[in-house]
Order: structure tokens, then sequence, then C-alpha cells
């Protein structure tokens, strides 16, 4: 809200006063989960989500390229499913687990409208009345694989970790300046530690 800017190595975010006051959300969701095992579960979901009055990251368009939060519209709604798989593929004599795997994927949609004009600190317009919400990608995908044998009073434990998230909006684009877009890059990282 403080309308001075933060320069980072490639963006300038900027603070805006007239995002004083709060978005309303209503929220419901359902879940079914199937517990295997005290680490096992199977669970499915549907949720739903709308948001008057929604705040997003805008490219305004100055001469800097200042980005900064606006109220963009009034409503903006998200719906998805989202499913998850964790499940033990060793166990121990002592029902300890040493090898299991887990995924987890949700598939979302978001829409808003867009006021076609805002006055206010910054004046700005867009050139279209709907868009997808900043920053929320229509797939995430995480997924890991653990290893964690025990020996006696030593226990390893190694992680095989994947990430992903689609392509989404980084910024808004106002007047004739297009959206920015964040590209959806995948990661896989290994972790391991050892506990005593």
């Amino acid at each position: 809200m403080a309308p001075f800017v933060y320069e980072d190595v490639s963006t300038r975010i900027g603070g805006n006063p007239d995002v004083l006051g709060y978005s309303k959300i209503v929220n419901a969701d359902f879940k079914y989960e199937w517990f295997f095992s005290r680490s096992e579960i199977f669970s499915v979901g549907a949720f739903g989500k709308q948001i008057d009055n929604p705040i997003n990251l805008v490219v305004v368009g100055d001469a800097t390229g200042t980005q900064r939060y606006v109220r963009t519209g009034d409503k903006a709604t998200v719906y998805g499913v989202e499913v998850e798989l964790r499940k033990n593929l060793i166990v121990n004599d002592a029902d300890d687990t040493n090898l299991s795997f887990g995924i987890n994927a949700t598939y979302m949609k978001t829409k808003q409208d867009l006021y076609p004009a805002i006055d206010g600190t910054f004046d700005l317009s867009f050139k279209k009345a709907q868009d997808e919400l900043q920053g929320a990608s229509p797939l995430l995908l995480n997924a890991d694989i653990s290893y964690s044998p025990t020996f006696e009073n030593y226990k390893p434990v190694a992680n095989l970790v994947f990430s992903y998230f689609s392509d989404r909006i980084d910024a808004l684009g106002s007047g004739d300046l297009g959206n920015i877009v964040e590209k959806g890059v995948p990661t896989l990282d290994f972790i391991s530690e050892k506990h005593d």
C-alpha cells in the first residue's frame, strides 16, 4: 500500500494506497479421503472460490515499467480439482516406512472481470473485459520418492522431489501492454539428511 518503489534485478514493484480495504472471499470445497494406513492416503477434492474486488499485480503504463497492486474488477472466480496419493512401497518389520512415493496434482480454471478504466492514484485501462487471475497456474504437479531405512540408531533419509507449474500471469498488462507471463518450469531436487 505504501507508494514507494522496490527495485529487484528484473522488476520494479510499487505500492498503491488505492488498495486499502478488503477483498471478500467465499470459498467452498468438498473432499473424499481414504487412509490405507497411518501414512498412506488417497484423496480427491473439488473446490470453488469467488473473490469480490480482487487485487492483481499490474504493469502500469508509465515510462519506468513499474508494477503495482491494483483492484482490477468487481469479481473473480476459481474452481478446480485436486488429487493426492501417498503410498508405501517397502515397510520394515516394525511397520516403519522404508520406501514411499507421493503425488499431488491440481487443475484449476480462473476468470476475472476487468474494469475498462481505473481512475485513482495511478490511472490505467484494460483492453480486455476478462482475463485469468494473476499468479494462478492452471496446472500444479508435485511428486516425491522417499527412502528412509533404519540401521540400529542411524536413520538416513533421501528424497527425490519433482515440482511443476504451468504458465501463469506474473503481471497483468494495462493499456497496449501485454501480460507478463511466467513460463512453467519443472524442477527436480535431491534432499538428503540423517537422524541419529
